[in-house]
């Protein structure tokens, strides 16, 4: 294991893709870094282990059938805030930047496939040491 990445030991990470080659990938190298990895290929399995998980990252497919990435934002938005202040997105859609720069306030990260997982690592690195939000009253 690269000691470099060793910030991921023991973090608890979802990745939600409708391409089980991507969660695989993605699950396989994340745990060669340390992290459980639980990987789902639907938007409602996504859904309930958002609902009954605890979980460090989300790593997010944002094009798959319904409900898709987008969705899945809005019902974090209303429910687990404090986890959408730690998702990264992945698409292979080429939105236009500022429909993704608009995703930045609320502390969701995002890249376009395909991608190089050090620019993966890059951002989990710099999600994961950021504090949770408070959660608001």
């Amino acid at each position: 294991m690269n000691v470099k990445w060793t910030f991921l030991r023991g973090q608890r990470i979802l990745v939600v893709d409708d391409w089980e080659e991507i969660t695989s990938m993605l699950a396989s190298i994340l745990s060669e870094s340390g992290a459980v990895v639980s990987t789902v290929n639907s938007g409602r399995d996504a859904l309930f282990y958002i609902n009954t998980g605890t979980y460090d990252l989300i790593v997010l497919d944002l094009i798959m059938p319904e409900p898709d990435g987008w969705q899945i934002l809005e019902h974090l938005q209303r429910n687990r805030p404090e986890l959408l202040h730690r998702t990264v997105v992945l698409t292979a859609a080429r939105y236009d930047r500022p429909e993704m720069e608009a995703l930045k306030p609320y502390g969701v990260e995002y890249l376009f496939k395909p991608f190089l997982i050090k620019e993966l690592r890059l951002i989990a690195c710099r999600i994961l040491t950021r504090p949770f939000p408070p959660i608001a009253a």
